[in-house]
């Protein structure tokens, strides 16, 4: 439970979506904006942004990998399967699912719905 009491997931969605909205605060919008045109291809050029940041201001640091991929269950393209990777476990998803739908949001004007999905290597 968070310190508020409610649910953790709940909790560490909340973080991602304050996360967006404090960077976006601290000028990085436009950049953020450049990432691509679609939420699929912004997610596909996170992996660069992390590089970048790891490069530049945060050495050391270990970053998530994301991958997007096809739905086999869709034909239309309206859903793809992020695949998220972390040393640290899956734990931290929900921190994902904030960022991500604020950032459907915010760039695309979209709301999405996100299903977690374990697979064990």
């Amino acid at each position: 439970r968070s310190p508020r009491g409610e649910d953790i997931t709940v909790f560490l969605e909340r973080i991602g979506n304050f996360f967006m909205k404090m960077v976006r605060k601290k000028g990085y919008a436009n950049v953020l904006a450049c990432q691509g045109t679609t939420l699929r291809t912004w997610l596909d050029n996170v992996n660069d942004l992390h590089e970048h940041l790891k490069c530049t201001m945060c050495p050391g640091f270990v970053f998530p990998e994301f991958v997007c991929g096809d739905d086999p269950e869709e034909e239309d393209g309206a859903s793809f399967i992020l695949h998220y990777r972390s040393p640290r476990g899956n734990g931290l998803f929900p921190l994902v699912v904030g960022i991500t739908k604020d950032v459907a949001e915010f760039y695309f004007h979209h709301s999405v719905e996100m299903e977690l999905q374990v697979k064990c290597p």
